[in-house]
C-alpha cells in the first residue's frame, strides 16, 4: 500500500472507532432499558389466609407509565405455569394485589409450596421480570413445628415432642423399607402435615362427596402433585402409608395412564407397620358381592364398598410380594413406568393378566400364618359388619313381637343398633387424586 492509500486510511479509522463507540453507547442503553432497568420493584409480599387463598401484593416505579403486571405462578414441585394480568391504572408507580383462590375446583393443600414470579412492562415497550420466589402455604390457625425423618418433612402442632420422637424409628424402619423396596431416593423432600383431631382437618382436607365428608371416611390424603400428605394423628401406619403413595408415585412417574388403585393403595397398606393382610377365603365370605380386580381402577364411592376394597387391594399386593418375591415386583412397576398397561405389565412379568391374577390369588393359602387372627380378631370390617347383622334381626324380631302385642305401635330403627362410626374400621386414606 502507498504512502497516499495509508493516509485516507487513517480518518476512516478514526470514522469507524467513533461510530463504533457511539453504536456501542446507544446500543448499551437501549439493551439496559429493554431489559427494565429503569423499572424498580418497590415492595412485593404475599399474605395467606388459610382456606380462602393467598394473595399477591407489589408495587412497582418507573420512569414512564407503567401499562401491565403479569403474575406467573405454578406448582413449586414442577408442572406448567399459570398466569393471571393484576388489574391496574397505568402510571409511573403501580400498587396492585390479586388474591389465588385455593379452595374447591383450584384446591391447594397445606404445606404446598407455590412458585411465583411478576413480568412488569411500561409504556415505552421496558419489560422487567422479577426473580422466581417460593411461598409456603400453611395453615395458620397453628403454630407447627417440623421433623426430619429420612427424605420426610413431618410437620405437627400442639403435641409433647417425646411423642413424636417415639415414632420416629419405626418410621425410619418403615420408610426404609419402602425406599429400598423401590431401590428410589427422592431428591427434593416430601412434606407430611398431621392435625390431631378430625375436627381440625375438616377445612384442610378436600371436599369429596357430601357423605364421604359428613361420615369422615378417609384420615388422610397423598398429593403426589405436591409431593406432600396431610393425615389426622400421630399414627405409625397411617404416615407410612402416606410417604409410601408418594415413593410409589415417584417409582411410576411415568407410568401412563397411572397406576390402578388396587396396586397403588394395596401396597401402601401393604407396607404399613401394623399391616395384617386377609386371607382371600375370608375376604369371599365379607363381600357377597362381586368386586373383580378389574373393576377396582378406583376407589369405589359407595361406603358400604370401601372398606372391602382396601382390604382386597391389600391382599392381592400381599400375595404378589410373598409370592414372587421384591425383584419380580420391582420389574412390574418398572413396566408400568415404561408406559405398559397393567394387563401388559402384568403378563410380562407374572405370565398373567387381572384376570389370570384374581385366579392364582384365591387359590393361594395367603393369611394361613398369620390372616387366621386377622379374621378373629383384627378383621374389625367383618365383626362390625357381623354386629350389624346381628343387629338388623334383633330389630327385625323386636319390630314383630312389638306389632303382636301392641299391633297400632309403630316402630323405628333403633339408631344405636346402626354403626355410626366407620372410621374405627375402613383402612387409611386414598390417595388423591386417584392414580387412574
Amino acid at each position: 500500500m502507498d504512502k497516499k492509500s495509508r493516509w485516507l486510511t487513517k480518518p476512516f479509522s478514526a470514522l469507524l472507532a467513533a461510530t463504533l463507540l457511539v453504536g456501542l453507547f446507544l446500543g448499551g442503553s437501549l439493551t439496559a432499558a429493554a431489559s427494565g432497568e429503569s423499572l424498580e420493584v418497590v415492595s412485593q409480599d404475599t399474605q395467606v389466609r388459610f382456606s380462602e387463598g393467598v394473595t399477591f401484593s407489589v408495587a412497582v416505579e418507573g420512569d414512564v407509565d407503567i401499562v401491565e403486571v403479569k403474575l406467573s405462578y405454578r406448582n413449586a414441585n414442577g408442572g406448567p405455569w399459570s398466569y393471571t394480568y393484576l388489574d391496574l391504572d397505568p402510571s409511573p408507580r403501580v400498587e396492585t394485589t390479586f388474591t389465588l383462590d385455593t379452595s374447591g375446583g383450584t384446591y391447594v393443600p397445606p404445606g404446598a409450596a407455590v412458585e411465583y414470579f411478576y413480568t412488569i412492562r411500561d409504556a415505552e415497550g421496558n419489560v422487567k421480570k422479577t426473580d422466581p420466589q417460593t411461598l409456603i402455604y400453611t395453615d395458620t390457625r397453628f403454630e407447627w413445628q417440623s421433623t426430619t425423618i429420612g427424605p420426610l418433612i413431618l410437620l405437627w402442632h400442639d403435641q409433647p415432642r417425646r411423642r413424636v420422637q417415639a415414632l420416629e424409628e419405626t418410621l425410619r424402619e418403615s420408610i426404609g423399607r419402602v425406599e429400598d423396596l423401590l431401590q428410589i431416593r427422592l431428591e427434593q423432600p416430601m412434606r407430611g402435615v398431621i392435625y390431631n383431631t378430625r375436627d381440625e382437618a375438616s377445612e384442610a382436607f378436600p371436599n369429596l362427596s357430601t357423605t364421604i365428608d359428613e361420615e369422615q371416611i378417609f384420615h388422610g390424603f397423598a398429593f403426589s402433585d405436591w409431593n406432600l400428605f396431610t393425615g389426622v394423628g400421630l399414627s405409625a401406619d397411617l404416615i407410612t402409608h402416606e410417604t409410601t403413595h408418594l415413593l410409589l408415585h415417584q417409582a411410576t412417574i411415568s407410568a401412563r395412564p397411572g397406576i390402578p388403585s388396587w396396586l397403588n393403595e394395596g401396597f401402601a397398606s401393604y407396607v404399613e407397620p401394623g399391616s395384617r393382610p386377609a386371607s382371600p377365603e375370608s375376604l369371599e365370605r365379607l363381600q357377597p358381592r362381586e368386586m373383580p380386580l378389574r373393576t377396582m381402577g378406583a376407589v369405589p364411592g359407595r361406603l358400604s364398598d370401601i372398606g372391602f376394597f382396601y382390604r382386597k387391594s391389600e391382599s392381592v399386593v400381599a400375595y404378589l410380594l410373598e409370592t414372587y418375591g421384591e425383584e419380580e415386583f420391582r420389574d412390574f412397576l418398572g413396566r408400568l413406568n415404561q408406559g405398559k398397561r397393567i394387563d401388559d405389565a402384568l403378563t410380562a412379568t407374572y405370565g398373567f393378566d387381572q384376570n389370570g391374577l384374581e385366579r392364582q390369588w384365591l387359590a393361594s393359602p395367603l393369611g394361613e400364618s398369620h390372616g387366621e387372627d386377622s379374621e378373629d380378631d383384627g378383621n374389625l370390617f367383618l365383626q362390625l359388619e357381623s354386629a350389624f347383622l346381628g343387629g338388623l334381626v334383633l330389630l327385625v324380631v323386636t319390630v314383630v313381637a312389638a306389632r303382636f302385642l301392641f299391633r297400632r305401635l309403630v316402630t323405628r330403627p333403633r339408631p344405636d343398633l346402626v354403626d355410626d362410626d366407620p372410621d374405627d374400621y375402613f383402612r387409611y386414606p386414598d390417595d388423591y387424586p386417584p392414580n387412574n
